[in-house]
Parts: C-alpha cells; structure tokens; sequence
C-alpha cells in the first residue's frame, strides 16, 4: 500500500516538475515583429535575423541589438538615445511564445503580450559610405532618419531614427523600421545620414532619398565633408531675446515668436535639451505650448530635406518659463 502511494507521489513529482519547466524556444520563432497595445497605442519590437533591433512606435529610445540566450530562456535588449547613443541592455524572460503570441516578463518598458506584425512595418536598410579618404575618429556616431518632407516650408517630421556608435570605416550598415500606420498617402518620405563626433558635424547627405511606404526599401546614401568655415569667415547671428511659446513632440522643437507669428525650428543644443526635459516635468502634453522668453540667434541650419536650409533658433539662454497655461494668444 505505502510502495503503491509512495509510486504515485513519485510520479506526481514529476508531472509537476515537468510542467515547471521553461518552455523551450527556438531563437528563429523570435524574430520579425511584434507588437502589443499600451493605453491604445501600438507599440514593439523588430527582432531582425541578424542580430539587429528596431523599436516600433517608441520615440524616446532606439533599438540597437538584441540577443537571445536558449539555456535560460533570457532574451537581452540593447537600446540607445540621440543625446546617449553608448547601447544600455534589459534582460526579459520568454514566458511563452506561439506563432500567435510572445509574453515577455520582467521589470521592463518591453514586459507584456506582443502578436506578430510582420505585415504591419516598413522597413529602410542600407549602407552609408563617402568618397573622401578620411578615418572617422573612434567617437564618431552614425545617425540616419526617416522624415515625412511633404512640406517644404515647415520642420519635417520624424518617422524612425537610429543612432549607432561607428565602430569601422565606412561603407556602414543601417535598418530603420516604422509602422505602416505612421506613413499617409500622397506624401513624400526621406532619409537623411549625418556623421558626427564631439558634436561637430563631420559628414552629411545632401541629395534626396526618396521611401516607399508599401514595400521593403534599400538604400545606398552618400555624405559629403562638412568643411568647416575659417574664423571670421561669416559674421555671427546677433543673439536676441524672443518670447514665445515652445512645442516639443517627436524630436523636434518648434518656437512661435508671440505678437509676430513669426516661427523656427529649435536646434538641438545642450540649452535645447535642458529646456525638453523641463518641458516634460511641467506636464505639457506632445505638441502644446509652453510661453517663455529665451536669448538667441537666427541661423541659417540644414533643413532636414537633403539640401535644404531653414532659419534656425539657436538657444543661448532661457530667460523665463511659464508655468500658469499662458501661451500667445
């Protein structure tokens, strides 16, 4: 009687242990698309087969490798920033995954269910390159973006970026994905490549690099050297002060002089990024004003169309922000 229960707790044992057993995944069930919905916004992941990370609807990081470890079901995530693009890596546990569904668990912006949505993305891949025999320094930093142009008078907007550290001479590699949610007909799309190090602007593109939405497009882009102006070449923009209301949304800044209507587009400078994170902390939503009054001079800047240029704010100074919802009008 005892042999015959001792048996069955035996065998009970080991059902459960079973059962407790990680669910054995096959790295190529990983990659493609997935996609998960977060307070009715789809946002994801593009696990490419080469090792590659592209994030889906994420604007303030960028996805720049991933890996997946079978002994323990770990699946580690680099990802970077424009303003810190060193990769940073999360590791996740693959709790499950079917053709019709990925779980990934841990204390991560990327825990949660994903589905497959590899007919959902757009993806931009090719290489960047320049006839010049130049070394790039070993800080030199790869950015290449994909821009709705479609107005040639305002900022263009920005669909997916990718910042990469440069680790060997060119040509080099990129692959840039965006959903096809993000993309309206009748619209004209491009892709811009700049190198930089110690943030001077090394090389840039300057022709136009036309994307189609509906379908997978490569891309060889060229860069011209930024030659730099000797000193007292051209005479400096005087610094002014203007009040306005500043808007930030997507990784691009835009101010409106009030009592004028007059407008620009934001350089990216370390004034600039102050002013981005105090914009968040006072609660302004994507796109809405915030009044200030700044120190700083009209320049002319490249557009984000290849060859274009554009009167551009570049902040010196902020004076005073706002924190009552004060705008302009």
């Amino acid at each position: 009687m005892i042999s015959r229960k001792l048996s069955a707790l035996l065998l009970l044992s080991g059902v459960m242990l079973l059962g407790c057993q990680p669910q054995e995944v096959p790295t190529e069930q990983l990659t493609g698309a997935w996609l998960q919905e977060q307070d009715g916004h789809q946002q994801g992941v593009l696990l490419h087969p080469d090792g590659r990370l592209s994030l889906l609807g994420i604007a303030s990081m960028q996805g720049v490798e991933w890996h997946f470890s079978d002994a323990d079901n770990v699946l580690t995530l680099a990802t970077n920033t424009e303003r810190y693009p060193q990769p940073e890596s999360e590791q996740l546990t693959v709790a499950g995954i079917s053709p019709s569904l990925l779980q990934l668990e841990g204390r991560s912006l990327f825990a949660g269910r994903y589905a497959p949505a590899n007919d959902k993305v757009t993806i931009v891949s090719g290489e960047v390159f320049y006839r010049q025999r130049i070394a790039l320094p070993e800080n030199a930093v790869l950015r290449v973006t994909l821009n709705d142009v479609s107005l040639a008078d305002a900022p263009a907007r920005l669909i997916a970026n990718t910042t990469q550290m440069i680790t060997t001479q060119v040509p080099i590699s990129f692959t840039l994905a965006a959903l096809k949610s993000q993309f309206e007909p009748q619209r004209r799309y491009s892709v811009r490549a700049t190198i930089s190090a110690n943030n001077q602007l090394l090389f840039t593109s300057t022709r136009h690099y036309g994307v189609e939405p509906t379908q997978p497009n490569e891309l060889n882009i060229e860069l011209e050297a930024v030659s730099a102006k000797p000193a007292g070449q051209a005479k400096a923009a005087p610094v002014v002060e203007l009040t306005g209301d500043f808007r930030y949304m997507a990784d691009a800044a835009l101010f409106l002089e009030c009592g004028t209507d007059r407008r620009w587009p934001v350089a990216a400078n370390d004034i600039r990024r102050q002013l981005e994170l105090q914009y968040g902390q006072l609660k302004a939503g994507p796109g809405e004003p915030l009044l200030m009054t700044v120190m700083g001079a009209i320049e002319r800047r490249p557009g984000m169309e290849d060859g274009s240029e554009l009167d551009t704010l570049v902040l010196s100074k902020v004076i005073a922000i706002s924190e009552q919802q004060e705008t302009c009008d």
